[in-house]
């Protein structure tokens, strides 16, 4: 498998702040945290397992 760590856009780095700050909130001690296949964590949130498994029944019931 190939990860490719280039950006599209490497002029596009600047808000560094608004990305600081989630990964403050997403490594708070107490909180659920998730590790994407790019390899970020991000803080849990249920809304998208909710949308997943409705995806999935949709699929499977029509």
């Amino acid at each position: 498998m190939h990860t490719d760590t280039t950006r599209e856009n490497p002029q596009a780095s600047a808000p560094q702040a608004a990305d600081s700050s989630q990964d403050l909130a997403a490594t708070a001690p107490g909180q659920l945290r998730v590790i994407k296949r790019n390899g970020t964590v991000v803080p849990y949130t249920d809304d998208k397992i909710t949308v997943a498994i409705t995806k999935a029944f949709l699929a499977v019931e029509g």
